[in-house]
């Protein structure tokens, strides 16, 4: 279930960087209402494309009683045959790089097409010195991109991790590891919503209305 919904979530961050440079492309032409009914849809497909590519995981799970002399413990592992264990590492990566990669190219887009806009509005500057301007202004989402797959590395690692961990010992470093993969999923509403103008002003809208709706119930 959680690597269901972390996989969900960084494809859902990803369908907004897309949206943001078809907002670009368009300009005055982006439709808002077709958007919205759109990404209806989009969840949908994404929710589902994730839980079909990980409905094989909870099939190869099996519990082991561990009888040790100390302690009695239970083993939760997977056993994947040859081909599936190759499907399982391909579906990881697609999760993990190719949201990373589509925001990545989704920033860059965005950043060459307003210096290519402002460079056509105000000729006095070169073409690369607007999009020196856009890099900085837009660094932050650069380098939040950058950072965000630094901290899931741990989270690829462990699934890729095959062995138990026997011993208590320094087991907070593992946890500490897993628990900081989880970092860029909290961060979406720092990095998307705070810096966006459309996406703040919906926002605080959508919280307008939930604070009247509740006035209006007492």
């Amino acid at each position: 279930t959680i690597k269901v919904l972390i996989a969900f979530n960084d494809w859902l961050n990803t369908c907004v960087s897309i949206e943001q440079v078809i907002n670009i492309r368009k300009g005055v032409r982006f439709d808002r209402t077709k958007s919205k009914q759109i990404s209806k849809w989009v969840i949908l497909s994404i929710l589902s494309f994730t839980i079909l590519t990980h409905l094989h995981d909870p099939f190869h799970r099996q519990l082991i009683d561990d009888i040790d002399i100390d302690e009695k413990r239970i083993w939760c592992i997977v056993q994947y045959s040859s081909s599936i264990g190759t499907f399982n590492s391909f579906i990881i990566f697609i999760h993990f790089l190719m949201p990373f990669l589509i925001n990545l190219f989704s920033i860059i887009f965005i950043i060459i097409s307003i210096a290519n806009f402002h460079s056509t509005q105000e000729r006095r500057l070169p073409l690369i010195e607007h999009i020196r301007l856009q890099l900085k202004q837009h660094k932050s989402r650069l380098m939040a991109s950058v950072v965000f797959v630094l901290l899931a590395l741990a989270r690829l690692i462990i699934s890729f991790t095959s062995g138990c961990m026997k011993s208590p010992n320094n087991s907070w470093l593992f946890l500490f590891a897993y628990l900081i993969s989880f970092v860029p999923s909290m961060m979406t509403f720092i990095i998307y919503v705070l810096p966006s103008k459309t996406y703040k002003d919906e926002f605080n809208a959508n919280i307008k209305r939930k604070l009247r709706r509740l006035r209006s119930l007492f």
